[in-house]
């Protein structure tokens, strides 16, 4: 995906805000602010067989 530009008509500027991946077989669930390529996912606090939030 490419960077938005200021010229580029408004239905054509789009970006990535937040990413995330799933280890279903871990039970992970990690996220990362912006691009993929943009810096390190970060593990959230729970399993995702725990339910929402760890609850």
């Amino acid at each position: 995906m490419r960077a938005p530009r200021a010229g580029d008509p408004d239905v054509r500027r789009y970006k990535t805000t937040v990413s995330s991946l799933v280890d279903l077989t871990a039970g992970e669930y990690r996220v990362l602010r912006g691009n993929p390529c943009g810096g390190d996912y970060q593990l959230l606090p729970w399993h995702i067989a725990d339910g929402s939030g760890g609850s």
